[in-house]
């Protein structure tokens, strides 16, 4: 995994970490409160990390990796 990636997944876990930026639902158990963490970090994990890859790649920030060549004879 590129090191841009996992610090941008470790953020986005961090901020969303109940109490941090938000709790929801309000007033629920722990345990209500983290499956509905978890379910919101999934949810903009998904949505963004494509884009977040394409913006680090246009940036500079991560490097195309190129397909393997093969060798000759193989």
């Amino acid at each position: 995994m590129h090191a841009f990636m996992f610090l941008f997944t470790a953020l986005l876990f961090f901020l969303l970490t109940p109490g941090i930026l938000l709790t929801i639902p309000m007033g629920s158990s722990k345990t209500v409160v983290a499956i509905t963490h978890s379910i919101v970090f999934a949810l903009i994990m998904t949505l963004t990390h494509k884009m977040v890859w394409e913006w680090g790649v246009a940036n500079g920030f991560i490097m195309k990796s190129g397909h393997l060549k093969k060798m000759d004879g193989y």
